[in-house]
């Protein structure tokens, strides 16, 4: 889990794998947002191994702060942090009064940070290596004849710095899939700021299985799930401040929702293409989403 604060923006990236307390690593589908949106200006992310009870009172907890200043939330946190008796670590972004960030591990605060990490030393060292050197490999053998795109949503308004954001995106991307650290892994969670305050940022990732070419224009097959394909959509709350995060599977056909609030971990919707997918979370929920469609 990593944060940063360029110019006036702040970014974290991070990912939904969930650790036991035994090390053992829980199914992807169970796994949880690690970046929840408190609010549209105050954000929290999480890394380390925690208990069946410990998520319980993590998610009473977070739905307790979400009208907290950051230091009411930075103190509810410590005492958590202090009391639960886990390596559970926090970082608290806030935009007020000004972009803040703040970091709690082993009963201590650490303030007015430009840049901050949490979880796995080697997950981290290799997020290092791959920010600074983009194009090097982590080890991953790549499939050349596959077709592969990977595209994320960069935010917009001005005086935003894009590269930076891109960077550490993709460096993240690359230690949940290629670096095979057990504890990091899973789904991409990508926040912004934006004019409006904080927010989830939606991508497209595809990884299709080699087909024939011909002359001329040629079609990417996505391929089924039997052949090897696969390719999934993240989607963002329209509004900020919404802690709430969509995965949709185009081959298996079903969504799953990131909504703390309602449930810890992710809310299943089978049998549904991504525009039900959507429609049923609006309907259920009151979230409206949007991202990438694929066909």
């Amino acid at each position: 889990m990593v944060a940063r604060i360029v110019n006036n923006d702040l970014f974290l990236v991070g990912d939904s794998r969930l650790t036991n307390m035994d090390g053992t690593v829980i199914n992807p589908l169970k796994g949880t947002l690690k970046i929840q949106l408190l609010n549209s200006e105050l954000c929290l992310a999480f890394a380390g191994e925690i208990s069946l009870t410990g998520m319980e009172e993590l998610q009473k907890l977070t739905q307790h702060c979400t009208g907290f200043s950051h230091q009411e939330v930075t103190k509810e946190l410590l005492n958590f942090n202090m009391r639960i008796g886990a390596p559970l670590d926090f970082i608290v972004a806030s935009l007020l009064p000004y972009p803040n960030l703040c970091k709690i591990s082993e009963g201590n605060i650490s303030p007015n940070l430009q840049t901050a990490w949490i979880g796995d030393v080697e997950a981290f060292s290799k997020y290092q290596k791959q920010y600074h050197q983009p194009n090097s490999s982590l080890g991953h053998d790549d499939n050349s004849d596959r077709y592969k795109l990977w595209i994320i949503k960069q935010p917009d308004h001005e005086g935003v710095d894009q590269d930076v954001f891109s960077r550490m995106c993709d460096a993240m991307r690359s230690v949940i899939y290629e670096s095979g650290i057990p504890t990091v892994g899973d789904y991409l969670i990508p926040v912004t700021t934006t004019p409006v305050g904080f927010n989830y940022m939606n991508y497209l990732d595809i990884d299709a299985p080699p087909m024939g070419l011909s002359a001329g224009w040629n079609t990417v097959q996505f391929g089924t799930a039997g052949e090897g394909g696969h390719a999934i959509v993240s989607l963002s709350p329209l509004l900020p401040g919404v802690n709430a995060f969509g995965i949709h599977y185009l081959q298996g056909n079903f969504g799953a929702l990131f909504a703390p609030e309602a449930n810890f971990t992710p809310l299943m919707f089978r049998g549904v293409d991504r525009n039900q997918f959507i429609e049923k979370i609006k309907v259920l929920y009151g979230i409206e989403l949007y991202g990438p469609e694929i066909h």
